[in-house]
């Protein structure tokens, strides 16, 4: 009969691996509210207790204590952009990153009312009476009288 007796070590040896995802926990931010924050930012990482660091390739938002926000002074309008891009870029220790894309849609707010620089009377003045709407038209000052007969049934 044969034995081996072989006391072999295996040596693993941890290597450091990239980020696999990022996740943004909410994807909607009001618009004209400066600084906003739309969500919290995550990365799944292989590498238990990896750190990261962020960037976003929009240079009007940024990534502070895993919150991806407007920047101070920075908002957002519906009217004008309803829903943009961005890209977050998470860069582990090692060097290693990913990147991921997502959507933001910008919530439409009811916008106060803004007054012109001049006012109905300022722009009507000097013009003729027919075209500052206070000329009456006579057809729509005659009355008009309707006389019905009562019958009986």
């Amino acid at each position: 009969m044969l034995r081996n007796n072989w006391n072999d070590t295996i040596t693993v040896t941890n290597v450091n691996e990239a980020p696999a995802a990022i996740l943004l926990a909410n994807d909607t931010v009001s618009e004209n509210v400066p600084g906003a924050v739309v969500g919290n930012v995550t990365v799944t990482d292989p590498d238990i207790g990896d750190t990261h660091t962020f960037t976003v390739n929009d240079a009007r938002f940024e990534i502070v204590n895993a919150q991806l926000k407007l920047k101070a002074g920075q908002a957002l309008d519906f009217e004008a952009t309803p829903s943009l891009s961005v890209i977050v870029t998470a860069t582990d220790v090692g060097g290693l990153l990913k990147s991921q894309g997502f959507t933001i849609l910008v919530n439409d707010r009811n916008d106060a009312p803004t007054r012109g620089p001049r006012s109905a009377r300022q722009l009507l003045r000097g013009r003729p009476r027919s075209e500052r709407g206070f000329a009456p038209d006579p057809a729509a000052l005659r009355l008009r009288t309707t006389t019905r007969r009562a019958t009986a049934r």
